[in-house]
């Protein structure tokens, strides 16, 4: 499971991230870089301790909604 939680964790990220980019107009290249270098190091972390590599997938995952979801939204429901 630890696995596949950071891969998919760190894909989320990254990808609401570019989202929240795109619709802004202003999009880099930034958060696919990073989201590649985290999601690196949380799966060689998992090699030695894969519950805190789960955890901090999880973390990264919550944060990234919690910054990127609401003006995603706003630009969603603006849209309508």
């Amino acid at each position: 499971m630890g696995a596949s939680l950071i891969v998919t964790g760190t894909i989320v990220a990254s990808g609401m991230t570019v989202l929240n980019q795109l619709l802004n107009g202003s999009i880099t290249m930034r958060p696919v870089i990073g989201g590649f270098i985290v999601g690196t190091s949380l799966l060689i972390l998992a090699l030695f301790n894969p519950q805190i590599a789960s955890a901090l997938a999880l973390l990264l995952l919550v944060s990234s909604l919690l910054n990127n979801a609401a003006p995603v939204l706003a630009k969603v429901i603006n849209y309508s």
